[in-house]
Formats: structure tokens, C-alpha cells, sequence
């Protein structure tokens, strides 16, 4: 299997699979784009943040990762939902694994006119991404991937294995209509699970909105007081609230978040260490050495190098 990976491949969560394991990447010029893969590669980056909406219908094997620090087991057939800045660490995959994904940039979800955008149903995303399909949900969703396929093979695309295609404005809301729909769909089969009849209990929405906060702003805030202001309540509330919702402090909570966007940016981009240690907001590159061995046993340099595993 080639270890080459395409260059015309969308930064994202498709730029991690082998172009080999790709059956085929079609996108359009205004932001959506399906994918088909018949092997999930067990030799990712240790850790890739998503930049796009990204639905992925498992169809065969399995598949176990994290995602934004949760152990995740993905056990065909499922379905596992992916919001922008999300981080992605893949485990590993069985041989027979298959997938097909639909994905979508910001500007592509704003047209979509669906209620409270990114999905109602997808609140607290963070713990809730995975979702578990009949085959007969499985095989419905699939006749929706069909239609978009052949809407999408109608847009004279360009020919190779990653295409991009321009669509008529019939065609392109024949789309929209079936992404909707889709999504739709996935609400209905899902309704129990995010009924209004079933709310969040006060210290629950507490500790789900502070985690929230958390992996947005854990690279310019990670002072307990800053996030105690912005959710209303009292430093020493915050922290007694996560601490017995979660088991850990909020101090332990932002640095992890931390550590994974540094480790993120290690494997992921090209930035050098001090650029990395300015976007993350330390005092210095040493600050940011020594705080980094400490979580990891290991200097970023060595784990740009050699990743977590080595």
C-alpha cells in the first residue's frame, strides 16, 4: 500500500487516509463533499483536528480512537458525527473496515436552514458523537449517500480520484434537500435521546457547557476564574461541580484540552516549536518544554519525531 498521500486531498479528516484506501473523493465548489473508503489505515497522525462537519456511516469492521480525549469503539454498523475543531485520535482498524462520509465546511451548514445549527440533536456533542444503526437505518442512509452520489457524478466531474464538480442551482438543491432529509432522518431514529422532556440536570449543563468552553478557549484561558465569569457562577461552584460530575478538577480538565491541542499541532502542522508554544499562549518555549515533558514524558521535539507510541 502506498504511503503517498494526495495532495489535492482537503485538510480535514479525509487528508488521513492512504489515497490507495480511498474509492473515490467528490466534492463541490460550494463546500460539501462525499467519500468512499474501503480501509481505515491503523498508521494516522496521533492526533488530526476536523475542520468541517463530517457524518460517517460505518458500514463493516470496527474501528477504536478518541475523540477530544474519549475512548470511542465503533462497531459497524454506526454512525459517528464530527463537529468543526473536534480532535480525532485513531487507534486502530480492523482489516474489513468500511466507511462512507459526508462532510460539509461552515458556509455549506449555514444553507442547510436546519433548527439550531450544527443539528439540535447533536448538543453536548462531546459525549454523545456515536450512534448505533440497524442495518435497515444503515441501508436507508445508504440510499441517501446513492442519490447525492449520482446528483454529484451528474456535475461533469473532473476525472481522477479526488474530483470536484459544479453543480447546477437544481441540482445543488436536490442536495441540500437530501443532506437535510438525511439529518432529519437521523433525528427522528434518535429522538429519545435528545427529547426536551428529558432535560440536563443544572450541574450536568454546568459541567457540559464548561468542557464546551473548555476545548474552544483552553488555548488563550485556562484561569478557573475567566470561565467561572462566563458561566456565572462561582469559582469554587465550578469547581466543586465538574469535580463530582467528572472526577477531575477543572485545572486537570483544561490541561488536558491543552495538551491535546499541543500534540495536535505537533503531528499536524509545520509550525515550529515557538510558534506553538505562542498559540497555546506559555511564556516562553521552555515554559512550554517543561510543561509538555511533564504531561507526556516527552520533549515536543522528540514527540513531533516519534509520536506517543515510541
Amino acid at each position: 500500500m502506498s504511503k503517498k498521500q494526495d495532495k489535492d486531498l482537503p485538510s480535514g479528516i479525509v487528508r488521513n487516509y492512504d489515497t490507495d484506501d480511498v474509492d473515490y473523493v467528490i466534492r463541490t465548489i460550494n463546500g460539501l463533499q462525499l467519500t468512499e473508503i474501503h480501509h481505515v489505515r491503523n498508521d494516522y497522525p496521533d492526533y488530526f483536528q476536523v475542520n468541517r462537519y463530517v457524518i460517517e456511516f460505518h458500514v463493516q469492521g470496527t474501528v477504536e480512537g478518541q475523540i477530544n480525549l474519549q475512548n470511542i469503539h465503533m462497531q459497524s454498523p454506526c454512525v459517528l458525527v464530527l463537529l468543526p475543531e473536534f480532535v480525532m485520535h485513531m487507534q486502530q482498524a480492523s482489516a474489513d473496515s468500511r466507511m462512507f462520509i459526508i462532510s460539509f465546511d461552515h458556509e455549506y451548514a449555514s444553507t442547510l436552514n436546519l433548527p439550531s445549527l450544527p443539528f439540535r440533536m447533536l448538543n453536548n456533542l462531546h459525549q454523545q458523537a456515536l450512534f448505533r444503526f440497524t442495518e435497515e437505518q444503515m441501508q436507508t442512509a445508504r440510499n441517501y449517500f446513492d442519490l447525492l452520489h449520482t446528483i454529484l457524478q451528474q456535475g461533469q466531474p473532473d476525472k481522477g480520484q479526488v474530483r470536484t464538480v459544479t453543480l447546477t442551482s437544481y441540482e445543488q438543491e436536490a442536495a441540500r434537500s437530501l443532506i437535510y432529509s438525511l439529518i432529519r432522518y437521523m433525528q427522528g431514529q434518535f429522538a429519545e435521546r435528545f427529547e426536551e422532556r428529558h432535560p440536563l440536570s443544572r450541574a450536568a449543563e454546568l459541567t457540559s457547557d464548561f468542557l464546551s468552553l473548555a476545548e474552544k478557549e483552553c488555548v488563550r484561558q485556562r484561569s478557573i476564574a475567566w470561565y467561572a465569569d462566563r458561566l456565572n457562577v462561582t469559582p469554587k461552584h465550578l469547581a466543586n461541580v465538574v469535580k463530582e460530575s467528572t472526577g477531575r478538577t477543572v485545572g486537570s480538565c483544561l490541561n488536558e484540552y491543552t495538551l491535546l491541542r499541543a500534540k495536535t499541532m505537533l503531528t499536524t502542522t509545520t509550525l515550529n516549536i515557538q510558534q506553538i508554544s505562542d498559540a497555546l499562549s506559555f511564556q516562553n518555549q521552555s515554559h512550554f518544554g517543561t510543561w509538555f515533558k511533564r504531561g507526556t514524558g516527552k520533549s515536543p521535539k522528540y514527540y513531533r519525531k516519534n509520536g506517543q507510541n515510541k
